[in-house]
């Protein structure tokens, strides 16, 4: 099972959101709530508000990508099986390094 995947099921949907967006706070500008995550199926909700609106009063495009790239990225990662050099690690701070045992 991948890292991230473990995460997510011990954090829960509350704190693996603020650990993901925290890591990458870009996303953070949608306010993204994960919802649901396992391997090959990520579900990601973002408010229906006036900061992810455009002009037209609309959710803005963007905002949508945002949020597709969010869940497709974090999808990608628990989906694919891990081999021993493609580990992903969590120092400390809870931030993904890159290599085996790095903090």
């Amino acid at each position: 099972m991948s890292e991230i995947l473990k995460l997510y099921k011990s954090a829960g949907n509350k704190e693996f959101t603020k650990m993901v967006t925290d890591f990458a706070p870009y996303f953070s500008t949608i306010n993204p709530m994960f919802e649901n995550l396992k391997p090959g199926y990520a579900e990601v909700k973002i408010p229906n508000t006036k900061s992810v609106h455009n002009h037209l009063g609309t959710v803005h495009a963007i905002a949508m990508c945002n949020a597709t790239e969010l869940a497709a990225g974090i999808m990608t990662d628990v989906s694919i099986p891990r081999r021993p050099q493609m580990d992903t690690c969590w120092n400390e701070r809870k931030i993904p390094c890159k290599g085996k045992n790095r903090s």
